[in-house]
């Protein structure tokens, strides 16, 4: 009897050492010894069991149906894999997926499916705002990319501190493929702007001018205005550029108020340019001097000859010392407005009629003039009524010199 206790102790603290031989157990007790060895084979497959089920092994062999001691841990292994089976068909994406047969368990799995399926709801729709997002981007992009294409302004994309060009659009490569020195004079003078004042990053960028000489050519000057903005490109510090050819708008302004012949000022700059010294109160003298002979030499040898004689002429006034404004008036008549009104103007300008009229070669050279001052004037009056009159008052003084001067050569 006190073998078959001490077997059932170490069946229940210590297994591993359980044995029994039922040959020597006394007859009268071997229906207790058979009951014993039983109730320790139940034990090591109940703990066997459990020690799988601690250790997350779920695809194991269950145990006997017959062993009573393992019933509860059947029914925890069954609802454990379907557990398991439900935590797949979450990560699946199947957020219907809900506990209730597991107690607290089941509220902490269902709060969890819960909240898995509102973060995907989340994530779906910013999912489908970004995509929105981005096929407008795509449509932005392919617009942008259609309009520099159309563009005539050149677009060029550079490096903030280098200068070196990073893209630019189709306009501005044609331009550069046909004018090869042109990249590297654009690219030198972007990198020479001091860009921390020149291009700001608040948006509104930097405006600058940039002019250059074709190649081959000694005038063809070409005029841009450029304005800048700061980006980022490629991960780099850089800057975009859009350059408007103003090159032909300058021109219009430039004829605007310069003759084309000889490059002076013309009549429209020099009544602005009299209207606003008596406006501003500034004292001046004018010449007016009208060339002698031209309809004589362009009936006789040309305009061309013509146009020679009155570049001859402008050259010998435009020798006459600042400051002084020498506008055309038109054809043959000039005026020289100058600032000095202490200055001897009638001296300087007979010395040089003088002296034009000693270089005459195949055809007289030589010219009249007249003198006032803006001193004689009332400066109360309207600026426009006193040049008016300026200008009938020395045209007359003119005429009277070269009616003078006439007689004088046929007396």
């Amino acid at each position: 009897m006190n073998d078959l206790f001490q077997y059932l102790k170490d069946i229940l603290y210590s297994p591993e050492a359980a044995t029994l031989d039922l040959d020597e157990v006394p007859s009268e007790q071997k229906k207790l010894a058979e009951g014993l060895i039983c109730l320790d084979d139940y034990m090591k497959e109940e703990r066997s069991f459990a020690e799988n089920l601690s250790k997350g092994r779920f695809d194991i062999p269950l145990p006997a149906p017959d062993n009573p001691l393992t019933g509860e841990l059947r029914d925890l292994h069954s609802a454990l894999s379907h557990l398991i089976w439900q935590a797949e068909q979450v990560t699946r994406g199947d957020y219907t997926q809900r506990l209730d047969f597991m107690g607290s368990l089941s509220d902490v799995f269902n709060d969890m499916v819960e909240a898995l399926d509102d973060r995907e709801t989340r994530l779906q729709r910013e999912a489908e705002v970004i995509q929105r997002q981005n096929e407008r981007l795509s449509q932005s992009q392919v617009l942008h990319t259609k309009l520099m294409e159309l563009m005539d302004d050149w677009v060029i994309v550079s490096d903030r501190a280098t200068g070196t060009i990073y893209h630019m659009n189709e306009a501005c490569q044609d331009f550069m493929d046909a004018h090869a020195g042109i990249y590297r004079l654009v690219s030198a003078r972007l990198a020479s702007l001091s860009f921390g004042d020149d291009i700001p990053e608040d948006g509104k960028g930097s405006k600058w001018e940039f002019s250059f000489v074709l190649e081959g050519t000694q005038d063809n000057m070409m005029m841009y205005e450029v304005s800048s903005l700061a980006i980022g490109w490629d991960r780099k510090e850089a800057t975009v550029s859009i350059f408007h050819d103003v090159t032909r708008e300058r021109e219009v302004e430039y004829y605007a108020y310069h003759d084309t012949l000889t490059g002076l000022f013309n009549r429209r700059h020099a009544i602005e340019e009299l209207a606003g010294c008596f406006e501003g109160g500034i004292p001046f003298k004018l010449v007016f001097v009208d060339i002698d002979g031209l309809k004589f030499v362009n009936d006789t040898y040309g305009h061309e000859v013509g146009n020679r004689y009155i570049l001859d002429f402008v050259r010998e006034l435009l020798k006459l010392s600042e400051p002084k404004c020498v506008c055309r008036m038109g054809g043959d008549e000039f005026i020289v407005i100058s600032y000095d009104i202490e200055e001897d103007c009638e001296t300087l300008i007979e010395e040089l009629r003088n002296k034009f009229v000693g270089e005459s070669l195949e055809y007289p050279q030589s010219f009249s003039f007249g003198i006032t001052d803006s001193m004689r004037y009332d400066n109360n009056l309207p600026a426009m009524i006193n040049v008016s009159a300026m200008l009938e008052e020395v045209d007359l003084t003119m005429y009277r010199y070269k009616v003078r001067n006439k007689i004088e050569r046929t007396g």
